[in-house]
């Protein structure tokens, strides 16, 4: 097992800093990557070990609405999201990659020379992601690790219009989101679930399977062995039961109208006499994770982000054999 740090320390700010929402967001590969001074690709599940954080209460923090008195907070909620860990995550995963690595070689078949050294696919959880704050690794002092460049990939589609002087168009171009609805920018689509584009993409089951012709309760077959008088209604109940799905036919977990946002994996609190929580294992397709942070006062009235203390959090990153942490390959 090689040497790798896989405690990661992060800070939201207190009153959420330039950000008024309760949601930040980790991508851990490129957290890892920018600590252990390699490139951890995002195209594995990652496991964790679990997640701590606390809060250093202070006796009165004011609230900025000045409808709201000021008050006492009370309770800190942590939850902690991920895509899921289904089949369907996994093997849209694998079929955007594939079909984006298609499109790469496109270029690359004829000009292998200039791929990246660290290519790699990378995207975010969901449209969220692009429109909340991400969080950076800090060292034991609070301050952020330098970056590197951590560039999201990019779908460039192929373009077959042309303009008024019989010019091609620039083509369309996308970054991927791995769940979700499709993501826009000033109001036209700019970023495409990967989840929804494989529910779109693939066949699926019928409805009412096996399909019974009508009247097959009065068949000659079904009645030449009736010893009783119950046999076309049993025929019938028979019939029914069980011929649809245990899930909606066409709509997939984690696309656009179908538990759409990520799925919480775990859950604390703490409170201003216990200040420190601590989260338990979970895994996370691509080592994306949703954080939220809420307040709470002693009367359970939900403290404005503005208003809320600075966390301090430790994300636990299991050991393993994966460049020092526990990661496989996404996909079945």
């Amino acid at each position: 097992m090689q040497p790798a740090i896989t405690d990661l320390q992060f800070t939201i700010p207190a009153n959420g800093g330039a950000d008024t929402s309760s949601l930040s967001y980790i991508d851990t590969s490129r957290e890892l990557s920018k600590v252990n001074r390699r490139l951890y690709s995002q195209s594995r599940m990652y496991g964790y070990q679990g997640l701590t954080y606390i809060w250093k209460a202070a006796a009165d923090i004011p609230n900025v609405d000045p409808s709201l008195p000021d008050t006492v907070l009370s309770t800190i909620e942590c939850s902690v999201r991920s895509a899921g860990n289904t089949w369907v995550v996994q093997n849209a995963h694998v079929k955007g990659e594939a079909l984006w690595n298609q499109m790469q070689d496109l270029v690359l078949e004829d000009n292998p020379s200039v791929k990246g050294k660290w290519h790699d696919f990378k995207l975010l959880l969901c449209s969220t992601m692009s429109t909340n704050r991400t969080l950076d690794v800090v060292d034991g002092q609070g301050v952020p690790y330098t970056s590197g460049e951590w560039n999201l990939s990019t779908y460039v589609m192929p373009q077959h219009e042309v303009d008024a002087a019989g010019d091609p168009k620039a083509a369309v171009e996308y970054t991927g989101l791995l769940i979700g609805a499709d993501g826009t920018t000033a109001g036209v689509i700019s970023k495409k679930s990967l989840v929804l584009a494989y529910e779109l993409s693939r066949a699926t089951v019928f409805a009412n399977a096996p399909n019974v012709p009508t009247g097959f309760e009065n068949s000659f077959f079904n009645l030449l062995t009736d010893t009783g008088s119950q046999e076309p209604e049993l025929a019938l109940t028979i019939a029914d039961e069980n011929d649809n799905p245990p899930y909606t036919l066409n709509q997939y977990p984690g696309a656009d109208t179908n538990a759409n946002v990520p799925v919480t994996v775990g859950y604390a609190a703490i409170s201003a006499s216990e200040v420190d929580g601590r989260i338990g294992g979970f895994v996370a397709p691509c080592g994306l994770l949703e954080i939220e942070i809420k307040g709470y006062d002693q009367d359970g009235i939900e403290f404005p982000v503005a208003s809320m203390p600075r966390i301090e959090m430790l994300l636990h990153v299991a050991p393993g054999s994966y460049k020092g942490v526990a990661s496989i390959p996404m996909g079945q």
